[in-house]
């Protein structure tokens, strides 16, 4: 439920809460509810890219190179505690203008305006090197 129908639905929900006679009841069993929720999303390992970061930031090593491939997780790289610059994978032949309001075109943005960063954002070909 999104946070614009909340108080349409505390304006149709109150007057029945208010007049009901277990509403002290209800009103604990809810209580304890959000506080059960709040502690399972606290102690929850975290899942996707930065759970798997977590996992294995004892296996990565200062100087290992890191490539994201098929996007960027800031996360991930602050997860990792990274001191050296990251490879990101993509198709980087448009140029900024051509490219829709992105992280793409941020990147796309650096590399035109500072030509050492572009050696950051690597193609296909670049893993294939790695990987040998």
């Amino acid at each position: 439920m999104s946070a614009e129908l909340l108080p349409a639905f505390a304006i149709l929900v109150g007057p029945w809460f208010a007049s009901y006679r277990h509403r002290s009841t209800t009103a604990a069993i809810g209580g304890l509810l959000c506080i059960t929720a709040l502690l399972v999303a606290a102690y929850v390992t975290p899942t996707g890219p930065v759970g798997i970061a977590a996992t294995f930031k004892s296996r990565i090593a200062a100087d290992d190179n890191v490539i994201f491939i098929g996007g960027y997780f800031f996360d991930v790289a602050i997860v990792l505690d990274r001191h050296s610059p990251t490879y990101i994978v993509g198709d980087w032949s448009k140029r900024a203008t051509e490219l829709p309001d992105n992280i793409r075109r941020q990147f796309t943005e650096g590399r035109e305006f500072d030509s050492k960063t572009s050696s950051k954002c690597v193609d296909r070909t670049f893993c294939a090197a790695v990987n040998r």
